[in-house]
């Protein structure tokens, strides 16, 4: 009966994430939109193209979650990952930290954030599928 609970439990923490993720990447195409991203990316899907999102002037750690670093200006930077290194890539400049709205902020590090979480799932199943060609080959 314990092994019953455990694997219904585990069962419901699955469910219950991917509704998550689904709801998740709803949102974040929505700030795509919002923020303007499809400016200088051509479609949604291609944002996960990006090795990396970063943004300058706001901060993304959870203990200073969206607070501006004072005289700074804001930009968001895609990693672009090449044959030959990595290439930034400007998508989108915003203007100095201490002139944003609060509520623009938010959004912009709640698309960086939301962008990350769906990143890491993608991550994890392209080394499921890698994991699974070492299973393979036996």
């Amino acid at each position: 009966m314990e092994s019953l609970k455990k694997l219904d439990q585990l069962l419901q923490n699955l469910v219950s994430l991917e509704k998550r993720r689904k709801e998740n990447k709803i949102r974040l195409k929505e700030l795509f939109e919002e923020l303007e991203l499809h400016k200088k990316v051509e479609s949604f899907e291609r944002i996960f193209d990006f090795g990396a999102i970063n943004v300058t002037g706001i901060w993304l750690q959870e203990e200073r979650l969206c607070q501006i670093q004072p005289n700074r200006y804001v930009q968001m930077i895609a990693i672009l990952k090449e044959e030959r290194g990595s290439k930034n890539i400007n998508l989108r400049y915003f203007g100095k930290s201490d002139t944003l709205q609060e509520g623009l902020i938010k959004k912009i590090g709640e698309f960086i954030i939301r962008w990350r979480f769906e990143k890491a799932f993608l991550n994890l199943e392209h080394y499921e599928r890698m994991v699974k060609r070492f299973e393979q080959v036996g």
